[in-house]
């Protein structure tokens, strides 16, 4: 906990020039900050009785072959004191609201929010479901499509320590963000793509092909058996 004093001054004229005018006003002449350092955590997955939310916010990636997979993402996320206003430079403040007596809020130009002392930065969680999230997807995906399907599902802590170890993600880590980050759920795999075939639709459709091949090598052509002659 730390205690910060506001500086105000006075404003000459604030209160009008006439005999019986109000007081003059005192506004501030500096602002607080406040950076949100909630720790955010997320479990970003498919699977149903997992994950954060009830929705399936797993990641569509394709395999090397472009066959679907899903994968899934456990991380969790602070800012620490020594990178909040590398974290305030990236990301901003919210604009400040005040709501009126009468229950509306002020506009820009209203006294109230010109004079706004107290401002506070964007929320961790929703920078991480936003940004966050759509640079750990290009992570992940950009790996997976690296591989082939049976190399993903055999080397999924390698991928995940190579996404750990990427640019982006230790741009994360400057901001003071991101501080845990691992694979949530197995690969899974689009059934769509992978139907059983009927061996019996199969076997005809080659046969045939194999017929028409022997055909064509058994039989010459008439201008070649006038070239024999």
């Amino acid at each position: 906990m730390k205690r910060f004093v506001v500086p105000h001054q006075k404003l000459s004229g604030s209160g009008g020039t006439a005999w019986l005018s109000g007081w003059d006003s005192y506004i501030p002449t500096g602002r607080l900050i406040i950076v949100d350092r909630t720790t955010f955590s997320r479990e970003w997955v498919d699977a149903e009785g997992r994950g954060t939310s009830a929705k399936k916010e797993g990641f569509p990636c394709q395999s090397r072959e472009g066959l679907n997979i899903t994968a899934g993402i456990s991380i969790g996320a602070s800012v620490s004191e020594a990178n909040a206003a590398r974290y305030l430079f990236h990301f901003g403040v919210l604009s400040p609201i005040s709501i009126g007596k009468d229950g509306v809020a002020a506009q820009r130009n209203d006294p109230q929010i010109i004079f706004t002392s107290v401002y506070y930065s964007r929320k961790l969680s929703s920078v991480m479901d936003d940004v966050g999230r759509k640079m750990v997807q290009t992570l992940v995906c950009s790996e997976l499509s690296l591989r082939s399907l049976d190399e993903d599902n055999s080397q999924a802590g390698q991928i995940m320590d190579v996404v750990r170890t990427r640019r982006r993600a230790t741009t994360l880590l400057r901001w003071g963000s991101l501080s845990t980050l691992s694979g949530g759920q197995t690969h899974s795999r689009s059934t769509k793509i992978f139907k059983p075939l009927s061996i019996a639709a199969i076997l005809p459709l080659k046969i045939r092909q194999l017929q028409k091949l022997s055909h064509l090598t058994s039989t010459p052509s008439p201008r070649w058996r006038m070239r024999r002659l």
